[in-house]
């Protein structure tokens, strides 16, 4: 397959084109803005692959959209990218809310002249949208599947959702959705709940931890998404939505102990009372979501997709990953304003 994946330097955009390069016959281009989220190690490391290109620029330029689309010829649009941090969404929702629904509108009617363009070809093109369980809300309606957003980001991707959906019906695209829980894994951007307990910790700072800590998430190893992301490329069903989830429900402050205590055994604190002493309760996130978990998983499953990594095992691999590779995040630290302004670098 020619498939096209923007955001492919971002967190689980660049491990779902790592799984996908190492089909011989796939051919991958990535578009990426190159924000300051992104993994620009990570993609300079797989663009030595002779089946991976690597365009640089903002999907909003509408006219570079339109040319990478003719000119790669994809028979699948794989739509990853977006500015994905709540508490920067909280911070600046206008810009985060621009570049999530501007990029994807711009995107989708590029797609949809480019399909019209290829209506007699034997594989017609095909374009997914990669969305979040947070557009659901709180999920106090365990099988409802309602567009429910409670913050600026959940209120982009839900937006997304609306047009992608949209241009479906109107123009009769063949069009696929996947939803996915919180995802962790190596090279996670440092702002995240799990990578910035690990390093809060690990530089002896405050580990922050919003309201009580007893929201719940649904974790997802990045390795098990980008497998499912694979299925859906290989076998999705034009107009389904696949929701990507595992029954692994736990509290966040429950999650900060888990990590304190996986670290207390690999980097011994030498404090009183272990890393866990440097657990700090501050005020809640504005629209702070209670939990998270996703209805209806039945259809990813019929795809002969499940999760493989639980979530012990793949937490203690995480925490070590970071543990062993302060070099990456302490160079991402010195550079980032955004971070600094969080206490961090």
């Amino acid at each position: 397959m020619r498939i096209l994946v923007t955001g492919g330097a971002g967190f689980i955009g660049g491990e779902l084109v790592d799984r996908l390069i190492r089909v011989p016959n796939n051919s991958i281009m990535v578009v990426d803005k190159l924000g300051y989220a992104s993994n620009c190690v990570r993609l300079n490391r797989m663009s030595k692959k002779n089946n991976l290109s690597v365009e640089c620029f903002d999907l909003r330029e509408r006219s570079k959209t339109r040319s990478l689309l003719n000119l790669f010829a994809p028979d699948l649009v794989m739509h990853l990218a977006a500015d994905s941090h709540v508490d920067q969404s909280i911070d600046e929702p206008s810009t985060v809310f621009i570049n999530n629904v501007e990029s994807t509108l711009v995107l989708m009617e590029e797609f949809r002249k480019y399909f019209m363009s290829n209506k007699l070809r034997e594989q017609l093109p095909r374009f997914h949208y990669v969305s979040t369980d947070e557009v659901l809300g709180s999920g106090d309606e365990p099988n409802s599947s309602d567009l429910n957003p409670s913050s600026p980001y959940s209120a982009s991707k839900a937006s997304g959702e609306l047009i992608v959906s949209g241009w479906r019906k109107t123009y009769d695209l063949p069009i696929t959705i996947s939803r996915s829980s919180n995802n962790y894994g190596s090279f996670q951007y440092p702002e995240k709940l799990i990578p910035i307990t690990i390093i809060r910790a690990l530089e002896g700072l405050p580990i922050e931890v919003f309201g009580d800590g007893s929201q719940s998430r649904n974790w997802l190893h990045v390795s098990d998404h980008a497998r499912a992301l694979e299925q859906i490329a290989k076998q999705g069903k034009a107009g389904e939505l696949y929701q990507v989830g595992t029954n692994e429900l736990v509290s966040n402050i429950e999650l900060v102990k888990q990590i304190c205590a996986l670290l207390e055994v690999l980097k011994p604190s030498g404090i009183s009372g272990g890393y866990n002493s440097l657990v700090t309760y501050v005020g809640d996130r504005p629209g702070h979501d209670q939990y998270y978990q996703l209805p209806n998983t039945q259809k990813i499953a019929e795809l002969g997709w499940e999760p493989s990594i639980e979530l012990q095992p793949g937490l203690k691999s995480v925490v070590s990953w970071y543990a062993k590779n302060s070099d990456w995040w302490q160079d991402l630290l010195r550079k980032n304003n955004y971070l600094k302004r969080k206490g961090l670098g």
